[in-house]
């Protein structure tokens, strides 16, 4: 539908500038963009649309979660259109403007629910990376500008008073991921309220700047769709399952993988790579604040030790929050087999090199209506370089066949990886 149209764009902005002063995204019209604009918005027109009209422009400022944002609507966003005479007096009050290196590419996004790792990391990382990738500008330095909204923040977005800490310890935690800043300080990411830009020394002669726009030849909004479930609710309700929304997209999860990795200095090499080392056999225990999604996996661990003789394989029990970020990941990238309880505690499992094997148990009754909560397992189901398997957490007394079936599956992948 024509009135829905902006959840599920994305677009590039030629030369898209930031008011310092109004805190708003704009662009500077051409006489040509102008008369474009005034016909199009003739009501006699017949239907007609143009991809660089801002009639028909309209995106999400956000990646959008029906779970986190009661009102998806607010995130419906567009840039002002100005008339380019409005900066082209140089000696006028708004003449000018400072333009950003041309490998610079702005990029704002408002953020829902940004204190949880997995929303973070699923819900903008990932469509900031997308959008970067849509439009070929991975190469270029992206200038992430945290975007909040005029009219006051939504319940779960990181500017609503009880998540405002939460959210910035997370972000600073993870923004290395992106390539920002450095994964032993703090970092901070800029909003659009707090921007802070130099131009040239603060001691050169001429008193002091005039411009109110920073402009960058470069600009992308509209994450909308991008994020790893969509429309969905990650796998609360039963409809959840009805659709894939990352069929076909292994491959740029795979890269988005790379990309993180990179950015922080963590080899992202397969585990082909590796048939010298033990196969590493990792258990996130105790993963998630949620009682019902929290395991130490104590049985299923000894279980494996019957593997032992079999395999040169080290089993490791962890809680992965007791772990700094570079920590989790190291162990990621270097691990065979992770077994984990479903839920934000899972996310680490993006990190697995390629070739590994993902054990994601779920428990049944979880979901709405007490159906099964395989959260997050269109993402899971569709990470092409590992394989994902779905284990139920029986609830009503654990049977022997369970732990036979586990150490099973656990042989069965073993002999898989010591094959590649």
């Amino acid at each position: 539908m024509k009135e829905l149209s902006w959840k599920s764009k994305s677009c590039q902005f030629q030369n898209l500038c930031f008011d310092t002063i109004s805190h708003d995204f704009v662009i500077f019209a051409s006489p040509e963009q102008l008369r474009l604009e005034r016909t199009l918005s003739n009501s006699s027109l017949t239907f007609f649309s143009a991809s660089s009209s801002i009639l028909n422009n309209y995106v999400s400022i956000s990646g959008l979660n029906p779970k986190w944002a009661r009102d998806t609507a607010r995130m419906e966003w567009f840039h002002k259109l100005l008339d380019v005479k409005h900066i082209l007096a140089p000696d006028g009050e708004n003449g000018g403007v400072y333009e950003l290196p041309n490998d610079v590419v702005m990029l704002p996004f408002h953020s829902l629910a940004g204190m949880n790792v997995g929303h973070l990391i699923w819900d903008d990382w990932l469509p900031l990376y997308t959008i970067l990738e849509i439009f070929d500008h991975l190469d270029q330095e992206p200038l992430f500008i945290r975007y909040l909204l005029k009219d006051g923040p939504e319940w779960a977005s990181c500017d609503y008073h009880k998540n405002v800490k939460k959210c910035a310890s997370m972000m600073s935690k993870f923004l290395p991921l992106l390539g920002v800043g450095d994964p032993s300080s703090f970092n901070k990411l800029w909003t659009i309220h707090d921007f802070n830009f130099t131009a040239g020394s603060t001691e050169a002669k001429g008193g002091s700047a005039k411009s109110r726009y920073i402009c960058g030849q470069n600009g992308l909004a509209g994450l909308g769709m991008l994020t790893d479930h969509g429309k969905n609710l990650h796998g609360w309700r039963a409809q959840d399952y009805v659709t894939s929304h990352n069929s076909n997209r292994g491959g740029s999860l795979y890269r988005f993988r790379n990309y993180m990795m990179d950015n922080i200095g963590v080899s992202t090499a397969p585990l082909q790579n590796m048939k010298n080392s033990k196969f590493k056999i990792v258990f996130s225990i105790n993963s998630s604040v949620t009682g019902v999604r929290s395991a130490d996996f104590k049985f299923q661990s000894d279980q494996l030790k019957k593997l032992e003789k079999k395999y040169d394989m080290e089993i490791v029990k962890v809680q992965m929050s007791t772990l700094n970020m570079m920590d989790q990941i190291e162990l990621m990238s270097t691990t065979s087999i992770f077994v984990t309880v479903c839920g934000g505690g899972a996310v680490s499992a993006a990190f697995l090199p390629k070739g590994a094997s993902l054990l994601v148990f779920f428990n049944e009754y979880e979901g709405l209506k007490n159906s099964p909560a395989r959260l997050d397992w269109d993402m899971w189901n569709n990470l092409g370089y590992i394989r994902t398997h779905w284990l139920p957490r029986v609830q009503r007394g654990t049977l022997e066949i369970d732990y036979e079936a586990f150490v099973m599956l656990v042989d069965h992948e073993l002999d898989i990886i010591s094959h590649l």
